[in-house]
């Protein structure tokens, strides 16, 4: 003999209900629940609090037991509990998951199927397949409300009693269906943007650019449970599908800023409490895209654009070829006047030699002289006139201007000497640039120089550049007198003269040239010269 007050799992105020699980153990219930473990003789669970369900009374009404040991009870405006002792969770079932009302006043378990009584009639749940079915007036159900507390099973005769007001009825329980009666359903009309109207509008609509604001207004002829239908819609297109959407019992739908092209939207209607099958109504709502959206617009505009691009580019790309060709002539004219300023520079300075052999009365040195600068004047106006020239053509430039200068002095030695890795018939330089060097060397380096006078150039390639060394064996830019005189009267023409051509050629051409002039006694004083060392780009 057990009191409340004498085990702290057996404070259960009125037990009402008494079920065994499939453990053997016995399970109490009233306000809360108590596991008596008949095999040790003892109480050992109590259970008082419900998860998720919010309420002051804690009565577990209709207490029952599965094969399984789920423990199945009704809670007082909260429908029906299931408990796993072996898992200890819940499962909640109410109204809204189709129970015809969440006061639950008996619960009978017939192999797999849970009657459950209720203040507004009889349900049936499927234990394996989870799927609640509600019995009402069209079922021949009576119009009064349950009111046992429990279901009577007559194993013999295979019935389930159920008392109600003033009545009882017996079925049978393995008999006993639903009857489906689907109620009419369909659109009733469709609102555009709050302004035109479609009433019964068929299978398919089309609208015009703009109109994507959709109300939606279903009708459903349903005289027997309208309270327990339920409404959902979805719209899916070639893109996406929403998926069904609950709409709860509300027959109004709005869909806004529907994107234009082809939508088929479908309105589906349920019965929570699975009384007939849900029925499904769908149409087809085509909305046309913005004119500067459509497929021959943007084809149309596509085709101006690209045109419009393609000429630009053509007129830029001319423009740039006329400003190029403008440029290289105006380059080209400037070098070439360059070349011009060099001549007579070059000829003042022969002329003069000449002039000197004739006061001297050296006629046949004279005469020879004569005879080759009128060659070399020759190929020196050749040269003139061309931008570029190959490093074979001014290497033969060289050779007749250095026989030419050794009629008049030719007490030094002279070599060119031609990296035989580089053709020098098919890389360019500009003319005019070397032998003015050559020039300088002569007369402002070993014409001052007593003894061995010596006169080597060199051509060699450097990467993408032409490198031309001139050296000399004279005393040295910095300590020659006459450079020095040279130096505070006026620099000399024809190095001012390379170094502007070298500039225009930098300018005009891209390129990289310099000039560096390099006396060879401030690196080693026992060495004497000058080292010109002319870098052209190829």
């Amino acid at each position: 003999l057990y009191q409340h007050n004498q085990n702290p799992f057996f404070k259960i105020l009125t037990p009402h209900f008494i079920s065994e699980d499939n453990e053997g153990h016995i399970w109490f219930s009233g306000h809360g629940m108590s596991r008596y473990d008949a095999v040790n003789n003892r109480f050992e669970k109590k259970l008082d609090s419900f998860p998720q369900i919010k309420t002051a009374r804690k009565e577990a009404i209709g207490l029952v037991a599965d094969h399984a040991g789920n423990l199945y009870f009704g809670v007082v405006e909260n429908g029906l509990v299931i408990y796993h002792p072996s898992t200890k969770k819940y499962e909640h079932i109410t109204r809204s998951d189709g129970l015809p009302d969440n006061t639950i006043l008996a619960i009978y378990l017939l192999k797999d199927k849970l009657w459950i009584g209720t203040e507004s009639g009889i349900a049936c749940y499927d234990i394996t397949t989870k799927k609640i079915t509600a019995f009402s007036t069209s079922d021949d159900m009576p119009a009064e409300s349950f009111s046992g507390i429990r279901f009577y099973f007559d194993s013999v005769n295979t019935h389930l009693y159920a008392p109600f007001l003033n009545t009882i009825i017996r079925f049978n329980p393995y008999l006993l269906q639903k009857r489906i009666y689907a109620p009419g359903f369909f659109i009733e009309h469709i609102r555009i943007n709050d302004k035109k109207i479609f009433y019964h509008p068929g299978t398919e609509i089309r609208l015009n650019a703009g109109e994507k604001n959709l109300q939606v207004t279903l009708a459903s002829i349903n005289f027997e449970d309208a309270w327990q239908q339920q409404f959902y819609y979805r719209i899916n297109n070639s893109k996406s599908d929403t998926g069904w959407q609950l709409g709860g019992s509300t027959n109004s739908f709005i869909l806004n800023n529907l994107a234009p092209g082809r939508h088929n939207i479908e309105f589906r209607l349920v019965s929570k409490t699975n009384s007939w099958q849900s029925k499904v109504v769908s149409i087809k709502v085509y909305i046309p895209p913005p004119i500067w959206k459509t497929a021959w617009f943007i084809i149309t505009a596509s085709l101006l654009l690209i045109t419009g691009l393609f000429f630009l580019y053509k007129t830029r790309i001319n423009s740039i070829r006329q400003k190029a060709n403008r440029d290289k002539q105006l380059a080209e004219l400037e070098i070439l006047s360059l070349h011009a300023q060099m001549n007579p520079h070059f000829i003042f300075n022969a002329l003069n030699s000449i002039k000197e052999m004739i006061w001297q009365n050296d006629k046949p040195n004279a005469s020879r002289y004569l005879s080759k600068f009128a060659q070399l004047i020759r190929s020196t106006l050749e040269q003139s006139r061309q931008p570029f020239i190959t490093v074979n053509q001014c290497v033969q430039h060289l050779e007749q201007y250095l026989e030419m200068e050794r009629i008049r002095f030719d007490e030094f030695i002279y070599s060119i000497e031609l990296d035989k890795n580089m053709d020098g018939d098919h890389i360019h330089m500009a003319p005019m640039l070397v032998q003015p060097l050559v020039e300088n060397a002569i007369w402002h380096g070993l014409k001052s120089k007593d003894g061995n006078r010596i006169l080597e150039i060199k051509f060699y390639r450097d990467k993408n550049h032409i490198v031309c060394e001139i050296g000399d064996n004279g005393p040295g830019i910095n300590h020659s007198q006459d450079s020095k005189k040279i130096n505070t009267a006026h620099k000399s023409i024809s190095i001012i003269n390379i170094h502007s051509r070298l500039q225009m050629l930098n300018e005009k051409y891209n390129m990289q040239c310099s000039l560096q002039l390099i006396d060879k006694g401030d690196a080693d004083t026992t060495l004497q010269g000058t080292t010109a060392i002319l870098r052209l780009s190829i």
